[in-house]
């Protein structure tokens, strides 16, 4: 059939073909356009949802690093808070224990000095009943020699009676 076609027909013909390959060109062009357009903004979609993803990530690190450095400082300070008490525990302990030990040193000063001023006493006593003694015994000495004194008088009032008389 085309080698019946007259040359200015097949210019026609060529003509309808070339609108229409032009027009399926420019349409193929156009979906290839819109297609390219539609990868490119589902490129940048996906970017934008990477870049997203990213950030997120990074503040969820972020605030997993601050969680846990308020939980390790909330932790401190439990520990610290639990060494402040145990401290004040013990510190009170210790100071139930002194007051524990000034009062039994107190009452061991009172019994002390009770123990010295009785000993004391004593020893006063003991050196007053050793003078009552000692001046007893002097007393006693004194009137015995006083008693010899009076019998050699005797004795001599009666030899120098006997010997008057006789």
């Amino acid at each position: 059939m085309l080698r019946s076609l007259v040359g200015s027909e097949m210019c026609i013909r060529d003509r309808k073909q070339e609108k229409s390959s032009k027009a399926k060109g420019k349409e193929y062009t156009s979906k290839l356009n819109e297609k390219t357009s539609k990868e490119r903004t589902l490129k940048s979609k996906k970017e934008e949802l990477e870049s997203n993803n990213k950030a997120a990530a990074r503040s969820m690190e972020v605030s997993s690093k601050q969680a846990k450095l308020a939980n390790e400082q909330l932790n401190k300070g439990e520990a610290m808070n639990a060494t402040i008490e145990r401290n004040e525990k013990e510190t009170k302990t210790q100071l139930t224990y002194i007051e524990k030990q000034q009062k039994n040193h107190l009452t061991q000063n009172e019994r002390n000095t009770k123990i010295a001023a009785q000993g004391a006493e004593s020893e006063v006593k003991a050196k007053q009943d050793h003078l009552i003694q000692s001046q007893e015994s002097s007393r006693k000495d004194t009137l015995k020699q006083k008693e010899r004194a009076e019998k050699l008088q005797k004795q001599t009032t009666d030899e120098q009676r006997a010997s008057a008389e006789a």
